[in-house]
């Protein structure tokens, strides 16, 4: 499995789309899902590198992309784990995240 950024931005033909949290590894260590498709709009969960999100291609506020939903199946730390549901919606910036392989 390894992360694949030659595949961004999303494919716009499809309307959902999973992407994985990566470019993280900054003071925060994590990737705020917003409200709003912005960075002035309350974060509602934060999610760490590594984390799959399911994503509406079609729903696109400028860098902004609307989250329909988020599960784990690797740890941050890379290593593979049970199924792990990561209830949220609202909003990401599409520079944290990327295409993955699998």
């Amino acid at each position: 499995m390894g992360l694949d950024r030659g595949n961004w931005p999303l494919n716009p033909s499809f309307a959902t789309q999973l992407s994985m949290v990566c470019n993280v590894n900054g003071p925060d260590g994590f990737l705020s899902i917003r409200s709003g498709p912005g960075s002035e709009f309350k974060a509602v969960r934060k999610l760490k590198r590594l984390a799959i999100v399911e994503v509406n291609a079609k729903e696109r506020r400028g860098r902004w992309l609307r989250v329909l939903h988020a599960y784990r199946q690797v740890s941050a730390g890379g290593r593979g784990i049970p199924l792990r549901e990561l209830p949220v919606q609202g909003w990401a910036h599409d520079g944290y995240l990327c295409a993955f392989l699998h």
